[in-house]
């Protein structure tokens, strides 16, 4: 029984690891963008919340993707305002 009882744990400690792995991996975006026009009161994590799939990432790691497109500098530069434009991924995967 000692046996089996170890191959448990270790099966338990291996789902664990791959769990705890995905977690930590950096999200897939997709290369197509759309473009999202910035409403009174939008911050950047009302546009992470367009993208289809943020759902299942750390919207924190969206919000970088956007911050980090060279289209987006010059909107993000002086803060966003309402009428300007930026460009979203349209898809994220975990």
């Amino acid at each position: 029984l000692r046996p089996l009882a170890v191959i448990a744990v270790g099966a338990i400690g291996f789902v664990g690891f791959n769990a705890a792995k995905e977690a930590f991996s950096e999200p897939t975006f997709s290369e197509q963008t759309v473009s999202y026009v910035v409403e009174d009161g939008d911050g950047i994590q009302r546009a992470a919340e367009q993208v289809d799939g943020y759902e299942a990432v750390d919207i924190r790691d969206i919000q970088q993707h956007i911050e980090d497109l060279p289209q987006n500098e010059a909107a993000l530069e002086d803060g966003l305002q309402p009428g300007e434009v930026l460009d979203i991924p349209t898809s994220v995967k975990p």
